[in-house]
């Protein structure tokens, strides 16, 4: 049989799998790409770099085109 949180409690909820989960819980961030390749700060340096390469391969290729 299941248990389901009572209706008075607004702190608690059913998920999607059927479980009753408390909403003040402490939620762990999801690990993302920033997490797995360094610290966030490094990931925007690296993030300026290729946007910067990508922009020069571009402004090369025009150049190519219109000589």
């Amino acid at each position: 049989m299941y248990s389901i949180a009572k209706a008075s409690d607004p702190t608690r909820f059913l998920n999607l799998d059927g479980k009753v989960v408390d909403i003040m819980e402490e939620r762990k961030p999801l690990k993302g790409p920033t997490e797995i390749a360094g610290e966030p700060k490094e990931q925007e340096e690296m993030a300026k770099e290729i946007q910067l390469k990508k922009q020069e391969e571009r402004n090369q290729k025009r150049r190519v085109i219109s000589d």
